[in-house]
């Protein structure tokens, strides 16, 4: 059980933070235009 919650929150912690470096990249690519 704890595997399968540690690899479930890995998952989820992971398409979570995607988001985020897209948006850095974003930002960084504007600034630097």
């Amino acid at each position: 059980m704890k595997e399968g919650n540690f690899f479930k929150g890995l998952v989820i912690g992971i398409l979570i933070s995607i988001p985020i470096w897209i948006i850095l990249i974003v930002v960084g690519v504007l600034l630097f235009k």
